[in-house]
């Protein structure tokens, strides 16, 4: 009599460890017990949910609600228990599995919840796929849908064409580097899903081309000497001035001066680090006139200007 007085008996069932085991995802049909029940006891099944069910078409189905083992059918919103294959219309959302063990006219109630998860795989935007990583770029990958998937469940299988590394990855983002061209193979999966096979699948392009580099220069030359530009075009045609001084991997070139002859009267050796180099040639000795300026690259002329002197 009296509040606060401590239940021994359900003290003393809560400290069997007693639980319901079973798995926590429920894709079509598990099975469920009490853990440690005593023999003497019995138990009654139940369960809560906040989905809707449809009219005769129950969340879920109990084999028997009053064995300490039961089997837990998933229902489906249009086809009865029982059928073949209800994939299409089953049930998503969380259910409380309820177990409610009575011994000695005591009762403790444990309970499980259980998923019933919708097969989603994972998306990414089109804009992130579609477009091609241009050279001396990186992407950051994010996946665009399954924002209640924890990230550990999201998982990435990365083949990469030009070194045939494959790549297993998981959580929301991927940061890539590209070090060579090549294609990409991104396979998403989730991992909360039934279907274990279900995944997305992209192929992103690394275009990893070296533009050649683009001889301007500043005419007419009257001065003693030709202030001459050397830079990438296609850096300059997709951000502008933005990409000006933006660090590239070094790259070897021989800038030449060639006379109304044909010959070579001028030859200097340089490196181009970034979107735009600006060469200082002196043409202090020479007499006014129309040159030709070659760009040459692994012993190719890659590009050409005139180069006019007038002072």
């Amino acid at each position: 009599m009296g509040y606060g007085l401590l239940d021994a008996h359900a003290a003393v069932l809560a400290a069997n460890n007693m639980h319901i085991a079973g798995r926590k995802k429920l894709c079509d049909v598990e099975e469920y017990r009490v853990v440690n029940i005593p023999s003497t006891a019995t138990v009654r099944w139940s369960y809560e949910t906040d989905i809707i069910p449809e009219l005769f078409f129950p969340v879920i189905h109990i084999s028997d609600t009053t064995d300490t083992v039961v089997t837990i059918q998933r229902g489906s919103t249009c086809l009865p228990f029982g059928h073949s294959n209800p994939t299409q219309c089953y049930y998503n959302g969380i259910v409380n599995l309820r177990a409610a063990v009575t011994d000695n006219n005591e009762t403790v109630v444990y309970t499980k919840q259980l998923t019933l998860p919708q097969d989603i795989s994972p998306t990414l935007p089109p804009r992130a796929y579609l477009k091609k990583i241009g050279w001396h770029e990186s992407r950051t990958f994010t996946i665009n849908n399954c924002f209640n998937v924890p990230d550990d469940m999201l998982k990435w299988d990365i083949t990469i064409q030009y070194n045939s590394s494959n790549i297993i990855h998981y959580g929301r983002s991927w940061y890539f580097d590209p070090p060579s061209p090549g294609i990409v193979n991104i396979k998403l999966y989730n991992l909360e899903n039934c279907d274990s096979t279900l995944y997305s699948n992209y192929n992103v392009t690394v275009d990893w081309r070296i533009p050649d580099p683009l001889l301007s220069p500043l005419n007419p030359v009257t001065s003693e000497s030709a202030e001459i530009f050397v830079y990438y075009n296609e850096y300059f045609r997709r951000c502008g001035r933005d990409c000006e001084g933006e660090e590239l991997p070094s790259i070897d070139y021989t800038l030449e001066l060639w006379d109304e002859g044909s010959r070579n009267i001028r030859s200097l050796k340089k490196s181009l680090n970034s979107t735009k180099d600006i060469v200082k040639l002196d043409v202090s000795e020479l007499r006014n006139g129309i040159y030709l300026l070659t760009l040459r690259m692994n012993n190719q002329i890659v590009s050409s200007n005139k180069l006019i002197v007038s002072r």
